[in-house]
């Protein structure tokens, strides 16, 4: 017996499985009373030397995946002189179940706080339409994830309207209608045959005819079949839904219009318009987005762009500068201007004259024609 007993070897992973349907966990609570103190020395010395019960609790403490006398010996030292505590080794990819719901329920194997626990492989998620139970509350696919959402049956007519549902796991198109009897006049397809109003639909009230329906338009339904009624122009028609017009009459083609509401305060620095049957007046952005110009209103002419030469000035005395209040700066050559020649004396001053680089050539002045220039 003694034989049979030292040379017992449990791999990891038995041990893990036995471990989970115990009542301890923890690495070295052999007895399984929530601790690991010399009552857990005693219970597996008693086991591997004698006749004593086999482990409630994982007893391979130290972690060579076997139990045997060497784990009693390494469980004594722990024990009674402080040696180092029981070691805790995970079977790799181990899997487990959590006794969680749904996707909480698929676990791992691992250590904690020198135990073998459950942890768990998924969070619970937003539940979807897939059949499963991703939010861990013990229900599937609640609520009808997914759900609500206009979609096409694929099929003809009025039949094509449908609505998604999540049904088994997957969403589906379910119609909002079944086929009916064609009705004529409604541009419709109500058999779901892909026709609309084919011949032999016909109408028994006027509704069935349209329902495009107005003071100054009306359907009936004369033996079968769709008439329309216009009221005729200048037919008071209450009003035609648009709060900026006023005077609203027929037209005589079905359509009832007003005369639109004139919003002026006379200021020509605004620009006036009609919100909910209310003027409204907002400044008048008068940038004519020329750089050179100075923009204003003016209350008698409106909006006023002024030149600005100024702004034009690229400091260069050779060219004549302008703001033209079309295209904005321009700098015309000026043939006219002196320049210094950088010589002595009368020499120093010439004229421009008018060529492609505008520099400075050798054209004496007035005052200094006759003189002999030299560079």
């Amino acid at each position: 017996m003694l034989h049979r007993r030292v040379v017992l070897a449990v791999v990891i992973a038995t041990t893990v499985c036995s471990a989970f349907a115990t009542t301890s966990n923890r690495i070295g609570d052999v007895n399984a009373d929530g601790v690991v103190d010399a009552g857990d020395v005693s219970y597996l010395t008693s086991y591997l030397l004698g006749d004593g019960a086999a482990p409630n609790g994982p007893a391979d403490v130290n972690g060579d995946a076997a139990v045997n006398l060497l784990d009693a010996f390494y469980l004594m030292n722990y024990v009674y002189a402080g040696g180092p505590p029981p070691v805790c080794v995970a079977p790799a990819n181990q899997a487990c179940n959590t006794g969680l719901s749904g996707i909480c329920s698929a676990g791992t194997v691992t250590c904690s706080n020198g135990a073998l626990v459950c942890t768990q492989n998924q969070q619970p998620q937003p539940e979807t339409c897939n059949g499963l139970d991703d939010n861990c509350n013990g229900s599937s696919d609640e609520g009808n994830p997914g759900g609500g959402q206009a979609c096409n049956t694929g099929k003809p007519g009025v039949c094509a309207q449908g609505t998604t549902n999540c049904v088994n796991g997957n969403i589906a198109c379910s119609q909002n209608q079944q086929p009916s009897m064609e009705r004529c006049g409604n541009n419709l397809d109500d058999d779901c045959n892909g026709q609309v109003d084919e011949p032999g639909c016909g109408c028994y009230v006027p509704s069935d005819c349209g329902q495009d329906t107005s003071i100054c338009k009306t359907w009936v339904c004369n033996y079968n079949t769709c008439e329309i009624n216009f009221a005729p122009n200048g037919f008071d028609c209450i009003t035609d839904g648009n709060p900026c017009t006023l005077n609203d009459t027929c037209d005589g083609n079905g359509t009832c219009r007003g005369r639109p509401i004139v919003c002026d305060d006379n200021d020509p620095c605004t620009t006036d318009t009609c919100s909910n049957g209310q003027c409204s007046s907002v400044p008048l952005t008068c940038d004519d987005h020329i750089d050179c110009t100075i923009d204003s209103c003016s209350a008698n002419d409106g909006c006023v762009h002024t030149a600005n030469d100024a702004i034009c000035d690229d400091n260069d005395p050779s060219t004549i500068d302008k703001c033209d209040l079309l295209i904005g700066c321009t700098h015309t050559k000026n043939s006219a201007a002196s320049c210094d020649t950088g010589l002595p004396g009368i020499c120093a001053e010439r004229v421009i004259s008018c060529s492609e680089e505008l520099s400075c050539n050798s054209v004496p002045s007035t005052a200094s024609r006759g003189v002999q220039r030299t560079r």
